[in-house]
């Protein structure tokens, strides 16, 4: 397996270099870029799994990962135990970027840390080239 990591931080990218190498993790690759860039890069619809840090609701992590999924491939949501009512605030942006919930994965947290799940999204179609959508847009005006 081969590992891309993007962040639109470089100092991080360069940490991050540098700590797989003295690892000796010769399959991790890392691209400093925002995601709504590499939404738009040669990177567009090319992963088999895409997963993010727990940045943001999912309706607008889906935006950020979706396009960067080929048909048939996953986008992995690592949220908190309560995730209903954020998966059905994100129905629209799952039809409009082509995914559809494939499966979740639940646990509690050890030492009584709470809750987790792991919701899988399927990509079924292809992502509008209109998305995503440029820098800030996400956020401000969810899908």
């Amino acid at each position: 397996a081969q590992f891309l990591l993007i962040d639109s931080l470089n100092k991080r990218i360069e940490f991050v270099r540098e700590a797989s190498r003295l690892m000796g993790l010769y399959n991790v690759n890392t691209h400093s870029a925002r995601a709504e860039e590499a939404g738009h890069s040669e990177y567009r619809e090319s992963f088999d799994i895409c997963t993010s840090r727990a940045v943001a609701s999912a309706n607008i992590l889906l935006e950020y990962c979706l396009p960067l999924v080929k048909v048939g491939g996953y986008c992995l949501l690592y949220k908190s135990g309560e995730y209903e009512e954020e998966m059905d605030q994100a129905d629209n942006a799952l039809k409009t970027l082509g995914g559809e919930i494939a499966s979740v994965f639940s646990f509690d947290l050890p030492e009584n840390n709470g809750k987790r799940s792991i919701i899988t999204i399927k990509k079924i179609n292809a992502t509008s080239d209109t998305y995503p959508r440029r820098n800030g847009k996400p956020s401000k005006k969810p899908l």
